[in-house]
């Protein structure tokens, strides 16, 4: 196969080496001053029609590890449209790809040309994918999401063009972030609660991906990972996922309470989610972010005054020191939370 059969349409100069699924893409003389190029868009359409599918087969090895692929009947010589768009991170990667029919074994040869500590969470945007691995078959129409790895012979095909979304993940990150190396393959429940928040966010993030800065999207990666986790690993609970997102807005919270101009779309960006998908986190809560704010604000104020005498500072400097802006809202806000007035507080205390 020859380099020559790539159309690149846009890069993304990467300050670090490329250490992802992705490498093989990269390494063949992508390169910019020294420096690794991270592919955004590559599409076959400029090759002539008896080359699309050689260029096809290279483009997709590079970017879903090896694979030995064929093409329907009569594909090779009429041409096979494919086109591919990327955003890669440190361990892991997004890869959106569509393309005519087409069919692929990853067998013992294929893992042991490429590099097997991975996991693919693939969503099928458009299209019928048959998946098989493990002895375990799956179908996947528009919606359905499961997860497959890297180290295990596969085999797919497909009937009629599809369009997917593939969230690539490194066995060592997902160990880092969920403790873990471990994946459950096979397709996931994503007929409602959170298995269908994960697959909406999934089919939703190519048009944003070239958008996003690399510490927007290496928070984007994390949280998607730990997510997959909470429904994939088999020791963890499918009810907790939502729980231990809102246990990370909890913290970001915590570590950002002096400042007064703190609000939703700051802790959104912090944990790698939307302002949107922050406020859903709390229809089924008591509070709204507003007041869970504002309640943890005068929890720790509540600490401070129990354990510092008077004299060490004043009630005004100690609410200011925790993000109020006005003393007066510090003190109704606080009485009505706690019954009585900051100042008996702390002489009680």
């Amino acid at each position: 196969m020859k380099s020559s059969h790539f159309r690149y349409s846009s890069v993304h100069a990467m300050d670090a080496p490329i250490l992802t699924v992705s490498a093989l893409l990269f390494d063949r003389g992508c390169k910019s001053g020294g420096k690794l190029m991270a592919i955004e868009r590559w599409t076959n359409a400029l090759e002539d029609k008896a080359h699309q599918f050689d260029a096809w087969s290279e483009g997709l090895n590079a970017s879903h590890h090896t694979w030995s692929l064929g093409a329907s009947r009569g594909r090779r010589a009429d041409g096979f449209k494919a086109n591919v768009s990327s955003r890669v991170g440190s361990g892991f990667s997004i890869i959106q790809c569509g393309c005519d029919p087409c069919h692929g074994t990853r067998g013992r040869r294929e893992i042991r040309y490429s590099d097997d500590a991975y996991f693919g969470l693939l969503g099928l945007r458009s299209g019928r994918e048959h998946v098989v691995q493990e002895d375990q078959p799956a179908t996947l129409t528009a919606g359905d999401m499961m997860v497959w790895d890297a180290s295990l012979p596969c085999h797919f095909k497909t009937e009629g063009p599809i369009n997917k979304t593939t969230l690539f993940i490194s066995r060592k990150l997902l160990r880092d972030i969920t403790g873990s190396d471990a994946l459950t393959i096979g397709r996931l429940d994503v007929s409602g609660g959170w298995g269908a928040l994960l697959r909406d966010r999934i089919l939703s993030l190519p048009p944003v991906l070239s958008d996003m800065d690399p510490a927007a999207f290496s928070r984007l990666g994390r949280t998607l990972i730990e997510e997959v986790g909470l429904l994939a690993q088999v020791s963890r609970d499918v009810a907790t996922p939502r729980a231990a997102l809102l246990a990370r807005v909890d913290s970001a919270i915590g570590k950002h309470l002096h400042d007064p101009d703190l609000g939703p779309a700051d802790i959104a960006a912090s944990v790698g989610i939307s302002v949107r998908y922050l406020h859903h986190l709390f229809v089924d809560e008591p509070d709204t972010f507003r007041v869970r704010l504002i309640a943890k604000r005068l929890d720790a104020i509540s600490k401070v005054l129990r354990q510092s005498p008077e004299r060490s500072s004043s009630l005004t400097q100690v609410a200011f020191a925790h993000g109020f802006s006005s003393s007066a809202h510090f003190s109704r806000a606080f009485k009505r939370r706690f019954g009585v007035s900051p100042r008996d507080y702390r002489h009680a205390n």
